[in-house]
């Protein structure tokens, strides 16, 4: 095999400085050999959104400060940051000769997104930074009412055994994973015992009370109880933190350190892992984003693809194709928004294929201050492994054992 080196190509247009800098750091990620970039597949999670809200004010007798937009929907921060990632990526990819760098013929790229309003408009927030004035459109599901398959995190298996075994395992997780820390950190904050939750439902200690599982076969599992409180809470003060409202607005000022905010974090953390990564049920309902995966991999016409959803669903992929654990550095959410899992696929001298694959990622800091990514300022860059794919020092496994993986779906 040989070693692996992104190929990386100077123009006249870049300083001195900006070429040093580039140099220094696609040196940090090279081998020695020479691979060609063959084709590229980014799964990545909209970018900065509002908070959804409509039941946080249950919550807390505080007032939670007002967004300018409707719940969910991404914002024009958001925008301008995945725009940045479009034009980081692109110039990547361009550099490395996967695509030219004028327009690229329409055939050779797709992007395609969920159909809520927050994916779409991350996608083209993407393209248009990436491929300006070039007519890439972005594919979605044209019926909103309609959910999409392809990002569809519902279990789909409707017999009642198979019901009683996946409510056996979330019961397992819930008792297993304690949130002690966590939970009294956000009562510290929300006064949980004094909210329109506690006075007309009973939920009034997070710590001691139960979570109601809630499953119908075909929809969202959700529960009532002090995970989904924690989690909703926890995601108004991490949407408001990236979307830069001054810090006195950011939990009514009560995180005033690091630590805090990895406590925190635990809630939201171990409620999409509760939710969503239930051991019986992670093939079954990924097995549909997986196939659409597949159809890409196998399509030699399509170099550069985007897929944009949620951080469900590459946390069912990465858990699904038995990705290693990993751990990404400055973050305390473990699918931040606007992270990408980049597939890659390399061609050597020789005619062999290989698969790498990265995590790239803005830091806590980078969503936070929003100051444009270049090479300069690159984003956050983590090499994954996965189990039945084994990798060489330089991130590379055999593209065919990817493939035997992935045809198993």
């Amino acid at each position: 095999m040989s070693k692996h080196r992104q190929v990386f190509f100077f123009n006249s247009t870049r300083t001195v400085n900006e070429m040093l800098a580039v140099t220094f750091y696609f040196l940090l990620l090279s081998g020695v050999g020479c691979l060609h970039l063959e084709q590229v597949l980014i799964f990545s999670r909209h970018n900065i959104r509002v908070s959804f809200s409509n039941r946080i004010d249950e919550y807390t007798n505080k007032i939670f400060p007002k967004w300018s937009k409707e719940p969910g929907l991404l914002t024009e921060k958001g925008a301008l940051l995945e725009g940045y990632m479009g034009e980081y990526l692109t110039k990547w990819v361009i550099e490395n000769q996967l695509l030219p760098g004028t327009c690229p013929d329409k055939e050779t790229v797709l992007v395609y997104a969920n159909n809520t309003k927050r994916t779409i408009a991350t996608a083209k927030a993407f393209v248009d930074a990436a491929f300006p004035d070039c007519n890439i459109n972005v594919k979605y599901e044209k019926d909103f009412k309609k959910n999409d398959l392809t990002f569809n995190y519902y279990i789909h298996n409707t017999t009642e055994s198979y019901k009683r075994k996946v409510v056996e395992e979330i019961e397992e997780m819930l008792a297993k994973y304690k949130l002690t820390d966590a939970y009294e950190e956000l009562d510290k904050i929300i006064d949980l015992k004094h909210s329109k939750k506690c006075e007309r439902e009973g939920f009034c200690d997070l710590v001691h009370d139960k979570n109601i599982i809630l499953y119908h076969a075909g929809e969202e599992l959700e529960l009532n109880g002090p995970l989904t409180i924690g989690n909703e809470v926890v995601d108004n003060f991490i949407m408001s933190y990236y979307e830069g409202r001054p810090l006195e607005e950011v939990a009514w000022g009560e995180i005033t350190s690091p630590e805090q905010w990895k406590v925190l974090t635990k809630i939201t953390a171990m409620d999409e892992q509760i939710r969503f990564n239930i051991p019986s049920a992670v093939k079954d309902t990924a097995r549909p984003t997986i196939r659409y995966l597949r159809s890409i991999f196998t399509n030699e016409n399509i170099k550069f693809a985007l897929i944009v959803g949620h951080d469900v669903n590459l946390n069912l992929i990465t858990n699904a194709l038995g990705f290693n654990p990993f751990v990404i550095p400055k973050q305390y959410e473990p699918y931040p928004v606007g992270g990408k899992i980049i597939f890659q696929k390399w061609k050597d001298v020789a005619g062999d294929y290989y698969l790498k694959v990265e995590y790239v990622y803005l830091s806590w800091d980078q969503l936070r201050n929003g100051v444009k990514i270049n090479f300069q300022n690159p984003p956050l860059r983590v090499t994954l492994g996965i189990k039945d794919c084994a990798i060489d020092k330089n991130g590379l496994c055999p593209w065919d054992d990817f493939m035997k993986l992935i045809n198993k779906y």
